[in-house]
């Protein structure tokens, strides 16, 4: 394990370094998708440790979306174009990744009707917070918006796992993966749709908290104790 984190930070801060660099932008969607096999990794790795339980497999299909989005997001910002096919094809496959995890832990752990308070009104407050005068959506807007309830449906899922069956390292992994991807997340908004905006800070900060996010929640497989 130890190993595995070293490479995977050195990669982070290697994707991180070249989100602003116009000398590495050709190979920035290539370091991306590295970087995103390596939390694949940790999460095989910890899979093997617990004996690949049912969990492995229900949460398998949520990294495999999150690696496909990763890729497509560095190919559209190699593109510098952040309204076109192949950011809405990412950001399709990355609420396909929330959906997949939210899915397995429903699945490990049961589903409950409270898990939607909190998207809902994410969304709700998502819906006028987007509409403010210096966000440029576009027709992101509607998309952006189903994105907002599932994204939220991750950490909710994290606070009612803590809720109803105590605190543990695996609940609260889960509980700051999800926290962490939805900050990512909010930062991205601000990075690609809030006229103005500074990209190059912004990109470090969208990215480090994404690749904490999945790490945190490929280790959650770990049997701990």
């Amino acid at each position: 394990m130890p190993v595995i984190i070293s490479v995977y930070g050195a990669l982070v801060i290697a994707t991180c370094s070249m989100h602003g660099s116009e000398k590495f932008r050709g190979r920035y969607a290539f370091f991306k998708l590295l970087t995103s096999l390596c939390f694949v990794a940790i999460a095989l790795f910890t899979g093997f440790k617990s004996d690949f339980q049912p969990l492995f497999f229900y949460l398998l299909p949520g990294f495999w979306f999150a690696v496909a989005g990763d890729y497509m997001l560095g190919l559209a910002h190699t593109d510098r174009n952040y309204k076109g096919k192949r950011f809405l094809l990412g950001a399709a496959a990355f609420m396909l990744a929330h959906i997949s995890f939210y899915l397995a832990y429903s699945a490990a752990n049961g589903f409950l009707w409270a898990d939607f308070v909190f998207p809902l009104l994410f969304t709700i407050f998502m819906f006028f917070f987007m509409r403010g005068e210096k966000f440029s959506l576009g027709r992101m807007r509607i998309p952006g918006l189903m994105y907002s309830f599932f994204v939220a449906l991750l950490v909710s899922k994290g606070v009612l796992l803590m809720v109803e069956n105590g605190v543990s390292a695996r609940y609260f992994l889960i509980l700051c993966g999800g926290v962490f991807f939805l900050i990512s997340d909010m930062i991205l908004l601000f990075m690609y749709f809030h006229v103005p905006s500074s990209k190059k800070p912004l990109g470090a900060a969208n990215l480090a908290t994404y690749y904490l996010a999945m790490g945190l929640l490929g280790m959650s497989l770990y049997p701990f104790g």
